[in-house]
This record gives C-alpha cells, structure tokens and sequence, in this order.
C-alpha cells in the first residue's frame, strides 16, 4: 500500500520577519538595483520611479532602493539619487507612498562614493 504524504514544512522563505519596526510577510526582497533615472539636471525622483518601486512592491514585502548618496558630493553615478537635503527627502515621499499603498516596507540603501 502506498505511504500516506506527510505535509513539507514551510520553507523559512515565506516565514515572516520582524525587521525594526517592519513587519515583513515573508522573506523575499526587491535587491537594489542603480537604475539611473532621476530627473536629468535634478537628480529627483520622476513618476516613472514610484511607478517602478509600485510595481515591485507586495503585501508585507521589503523593496530596497536602488544606492541614495549621502551628500551632493558623494554620489558615484549621472542621474542618481541623492538624499541629502529636505527636497530631496520630500521628493521621495510619493514614491515612499506609493509602495506603502501596495502593502510594501520602503528602505532606502544609503551609498558613498
């Protein structure tokens, strides 16, 4: 007769995660990518951005940002962001927004050239 099928376990991939004060559904993460695409001249964050990181985005998922540089003159790329001023944060926040409206956590990876 053939054995009874035992359930596999969870893969500790779908386990979810507490990370700071993130609650993350599970454990599978947008990695960053340096998509150079800010506004030319500006550096800013365009519609496109927060249509990007919406898109990526998921219920309790992690998306972490393409490289943030810290100041205006620590930045290593043309067209890259740079947080290092209230404009720049508060170009950020509809993008912000836009992925917490698709459920998704919102970290930025800060960079140094």
């Amino acid at each position: 007769a053939p054995r009874p099928r035992s359930a596999a376990p969870a893969s500790p991939l779908i386990a979810p995660l507490k990370l700071g004060d993130a609650q993350l559904a599970h454990r599978i993460a947008v990695s960053p990518m340096t998509r150079l695409r800010m506004e030319p001249g500006t550096d800013l964050p365009r519609d496109l951005n927060g249509l990007y990181y919406e898109q990526r985005s998921s219920q309790g998922g992690l998306v972490i940002t393409e490289c943030f540089a810290i100041s205006a003159d620590s930045g290593g790329y043309v067209r890259a962001p740079t947080m290092s001023t209230d404009a720049q944060a508060a170009a950020w926040l509809p993008v912000v927004k836009r992925v917490h409206d698709a459920g998704g956590v919102f970290y930025a990876q800060l960079f140094h050239a």
